[in-house]
């Protein structure tokens, strides 16, 4: 058995919630992201990644960095 085959078989064996499809997908968290338009989806975008960025500098001004 393949390494992917093995994932796949986990994947399938996990307790699914909500709309889910056999990988874990959120089938209804794609249909929302559908409903929007282009421009909103950049727009949602773009505020995830204000928030990751501020996230890197809350991490760096606390002393935490990553260990290569």
């Amino acid at each position: 058995m393949t390494n992917e085959e093995r994932l796949a078989e986990w994947f399938r064996s996990r307790p699914k919630w909500g709309n889910q499809d056999v990988n874990g997908f959120d089938l209804d968290q794609i249909r929302a992201n559908l409903r929007l338009t282009p421009t909103e989806r950049f727009e949602k975008f773009f505020a995830f990644v204000e928030f990751a960025l501020e996230v890197k500098r809350a991490g760096k001004a606390a002393g935490l960095h990553r260990v290569p």
